[in-house]
């Protein structure tokens, strides 16, 4: 697979431009899930800047295409407002659940629309300076725009085109799905 790159450990960097993007998603999705608990994704983001619905569209894309235990879509957005609240809720009622924390993601202009799969919790809030705590046992990041360092953060998410959110948020929705429900299409292109 030559579009994804392990930046060490389980993290996998994946090209959104790539032909295997989502196949690369499947695969890394099939390496760090624990398929043994129920998985459960949180999907934050707003409706109310174009960077920041990459979560928000994974949801809705995920829930549509049948994946289980989808919280956070464009419709029904899990953000800073809500966020402790909301994860308290799906705690409580998933508590042994591995979860999987979904977020746009700013960085170099050369890693400008990756998708990033880690076997480590989601910081949300990291790249507008905010600490909005942890969240799950797993994430997946839409690298949406690049940082700039004449303009804040949230200019950079206000100015992100949409055509690259929704990119980013077919291919990681398509790949994830694949791999939880056995899409067989993205499954054999995998191997």
């Amino acid at each position: 697979m030559k579009s994804l790159i392990k930046d060490g450990g389980r993290c996998y960097r994946i090209k959104s431009g790539s032909e295997n993007a989502m196949a690369d998603v499947y695969c890394a999705i099939k390496d760090i899930v624990d398929m043994d608990r129920e998985v459960v994704f949180i999907c934050i983001g707003s409706d109310y800047t174009t960077g920041d619905t990459f979560g928000p569209f994974v949801g809705l894309k995920l829930r549509r295409m049948g994946v289980p235990n989808v919280y956070g879509t464009i419709y029904d957005t899990i953000h800073a407002g809500n966020l402790k609240s909301r994860i308290k809720e799906i705690r409580e009622e998933h508590p042994n659940a591995f979860i999987i924390g979904v977020d746009s993601c700013l960085g170099a202009a050369d890693k400008l629309k990756d998708i990033v799969i880690k076997d480590t919790p989601l910081k949300p809030g990291v790249g507008v300076n905010k600490d909005l705590g942890i969240v799950g046992n797993a994430c997946i990041l839409g690298q949406v725009n690049i940082i700039n360092r004449t303009f804040p953060a949230f200019t950079a998410l206000q100015t992100t085109r949409l055509s690259v959110v929704m990119k980013l948020a077919q291919i990681t929705a398509t790949g994830v799905a694949a791999a939880l429900i056995k899409l067989p299409s993205l499954e054999a292109s995998a191997k």
